[in-house]
């Protein structure tokens, strides 16, 4: 928690008399009064912390593993989204360079993420060449029912929204009233 919200103080879970107190700035909250963001971040955490039940840091991450990561930055801030990343970044750090044959599979249905997640792991790959692992990843996008790779350099999220937007402005269409105004937002 402290390395995503990088303070001591913002986040923390505390072991008292056999209960985990949740505080947020020093003061024990309860997890219904903590945001849905917060609480995911709070589940990432302890699905890491998870694989190292009952083994040693320096050797739980030499098994293989399959992660599963869904959509694990789209809600949060700003702020909260760079903590993320780089935690992410750390940890997949960290599995992928003490396992070479671990395989992470994480999904988003927001493009920028999937640019940032791109940008995590092609760092998580220099570094595993750096020890000599081999780490790479690929992209794939959904696209009329079908697994497609996605191609970062051709892909134009900003265009296509604009698109979208002044087609809506032009002939606005009822199906498109629900989404055309996170669409413009978004632009």
């Amino acid at each position: 928690l402290n390395y995503i919200f990088f303070s001591n103080t913002r986040f923390k879970i505390d072991y008292r008399n056999g209960n985990y107190i949740l505080l947020s700035n020093g003061k024990s909250v309860r997890p219904s009064q903590v945001s849905q963001g917060e609480r995911n971040i709070i589940g990432l955490c302890y699905f890491f912390a998870s694989i190292l039940q009952n083994q040693e840091e320096s050797s739980g991450y030499t098994k293989e593993y399959l992660l599963v990561i869904d959509d694990p930055v789209s809600s949060f801030d700003v702020e909260n989204r760079v903590g993320i990343l780089s935690f992410l970044r750390y940890k997949l750090n960290q599995m992928l360079s003490a396992c070479a044959t671990t395989k992470v599979l994480m999904m988003s249905h927001d493009v920028s993420v999937i640019f940032d997640l791109q940008k995590v792991m092609d760092e998580v790959s220099a570094n595993c060449a750096e020890v000599g692992k081999h780490a790479e990843y690929c992209s794939f996008q959904l696209v009329n029912k079908r697994i497609v790779p996605f191609k970062a350099k051709s892909h134009n999220e900003y265009t296509r929204l604009m698109k979208c937007v002044y087609e809506y402005g032009r002939n606005p269409d009822p199906t498109a009233e629900l989404t055309i105004g996170n669409m413009t937002r978004r632009v």
